[in-house]
């Protein structure tokens, strides 16, 4: 409780205590999937590349990810883009749709067909990037951790992908 006027000292004090809790929250991973596989297709990789247990939610539409999104952020966002069909017809305007309500997370689409030009397509609507649907769990959870690490996401940093400094500071002289 703050009793008299707010100083720079309290509004510094309370920045502070705020980022020291967000850096203690585990990271929050949405997954959009209508089959619903990519959570069983992950559980076991994210156990063992994450330090802290993320929070995982899996929807099976766009619009109940969009509607979920206004209210929690996440911080990566992991989406098979024929689950995003309830948002529009086209595939451009379905990842735009989804990148604009993810407040910043990571956007990582899934596609059945993610060659050179769907990639480059789902990155200039929005997403952070785009793979084939058939990645490996283990490959999907490194390329979350790669993202985090180039995007400055540090709750998403996986033991595969440590944070810059300790990169440097474990690299051989």
């Amino acid at each position: 409780k703050i009793h008299g006027p707010v100083t720079r000292e309290t509004r510094a004090r309370i920045q502070m205590d705020a980022s020291m809790i967000d850096g203690e929250l585990p990271a929050r991973l949405l997954l959009i999937d209508a089959r619903r596989e990519l959570q069983r297709r992950l559980a076991p990789s994210i156990v063992a590349e994450f330090e802290q247990m993320p929070i995982v939610v899996d929807v099976t539409a766009g619009r109940a990810a969009v509607e979920l999104m206004r209210g929690s952020p996440f911080d990566a966002v992991v989406a098979d883009l024929d689950a995003l069909a309830d948002l529009a017809g086209a595939a451009d305007e379905r990842i735009n749709r989804l990148a604009r309500a993810s407040s910043g997370a990571l956007v990582l689409i899934l596609a059945e067909d993610a060659g050179i030009s769907v990639s480059l397509a789902a990155m200039r609507a929005g997403a952070h990037d785009c793979v084939g649907k058939a990645i490996a769990g283990e490959a999907l959870t490194r390329m979350i951790g790669e993202l985090a690490r180039r995007h400055g996401k540090t709750r998403c940093l996986t033991r595969s992908c440590p944070q810059p400094e300790a990169a440097m500071s474990e690299a051989p002289v």
